[in-house]
């Protein structure tokens, strides 16, 4: 299956940004009673079409998943496209964006991860 997931980034007033000093990135976690090891086992065995799967990230006890960093695809759209075996239900997702400066360099407080409102239904 081919999973697709996609951003648009603005800035000020609405515009979008194709800067190149935007980064997007999408983290996909479970817990272990959702399937974790088996959503481990198929999330770092997806094969990304646009996007990158990142290596390996401790996501502490009982959580599971991975971070897809994003290709920008135009117009200030970023996409991450993964052939993989998923087929599971309950999968968290939270953007995180980080922005570079002028120098191409960032650190921390460049960077916001969207966790959203901490009340459900999160389920997609």
């Amino acid at each position: 299956c081919l999973l697709t997931v996609r951003a648009e980034v603005l800035q000020k007033g609405d515009v979008a940004d194709t800067s190149s000093q935007t980064q997007v990135f999408f983290d996909f976690a479970v817990t272990s009673g959702e399937g974790g090891a088996s959503f481990d086992t198929a999330f770092f065995g997806s094969t990304a079409k646009t996007g990158a799967v990142l290596s390996s990230v401790d996501k502490g006890s009982g959580h599971f998943g991975g971070i897809v960093s994003a290709d920008a695809v135009g117009d200030g759209w970023y996409e991450a496209s993964l052939y993989t075996p998923i087929s599971q239900s309950n999968i968290g997702l939270s953007p995180i964006q980080k922005t570079l400066d002028g120098t191409m360099n960032t650190d921390s407080a460049r960077s916001l991860a969207m966790f959203g409102s901490p009340s459900g239904p999160f389920r997609y």
